[in-house]
């Protein structure tokens, strides 16, 4: 679905304007919420979707939690991978995959949840209504169940969402491989 941030964008590169933001520096968006597309959408809903983290509560292991403020770059959630209760002041966030922080008795682990993919060198390519976009996932990079997809620019604003399940479920991509992301996006008239 081309979101409204999309159109705007669009129409100025109908209208003649040159946004090389989308060439380079542009990033394949990679997530993993399968929520309905709504053209109102600004981000990937990864981690907007998910619970907000809350002060002195009790979380049960593998609960998941996502910072109380979150921006349309934020990539992680939180996994909580002790069990406990939460202190008063909500910690400072880690940003690595992996990471762990200690919050009252609580102990979060880092779960990326969107992944940005830089596009490879020579794309994107145009012909006419097709605009192809091709991004490299390095191994350690994506291992979570993947459903949902976008194209954004260099500041991060979204052109389009996509949900998609693929292979009967979530798309999962395992530490070993290398994968090749290609997108293609075709603008019909309505």
């Amino acid at each position: 679905m081309l979101l409204n941030t999309g159109d705007i964008r669009l129409a100025a590169l109908a209208e003649g304007e040159d946004l090389p933001s989308w060439n380079n520096g542009g990033q394949i968006l990679l997530g993993d919420n399968n929520g309905l597309e709504v053209k109102t959408q600004s981000s990937l809903l990864a981690v907007s979707s998910r619970t907000a983290w809350a002060a002195t509560t009790v979380y049960a292991a593998a609960a998941f939690v996502r910072p109380t403020a979150i921006t349309d770059l934020s990539r992680f959630v939180y996994e909580a991978t002790t069990a406990g209760t939460s202190a008063a002041a909500e910690p400072v966030w880690p940003v690595i995959d992996g990471a762990t922080i200690a919050d009252g008795t609580v102990v979060w682990t880092a779960r990326r949840r969107i992944l940005s993919v830089p596009i490879d060198s020579g794309y994107p390519t145009r012909n006419l209504k097709v605009m192809t976009y091709r991004g490299t996932i390095t191994p350690t990079e994506g291992n979570f169940p993947i459903e949902e997809w976008g194209v954004a620019d260099s500041a991060g604003l979204l052109l389009n969402r996509k949900v998609t399940a693929i292979r009967n479920g979530a798309l999962v991509k395992t530490a070993q491989e290398i994968w090749k992301v290609t997108l293609t996006l075709t603008l019909e008239n309505p």
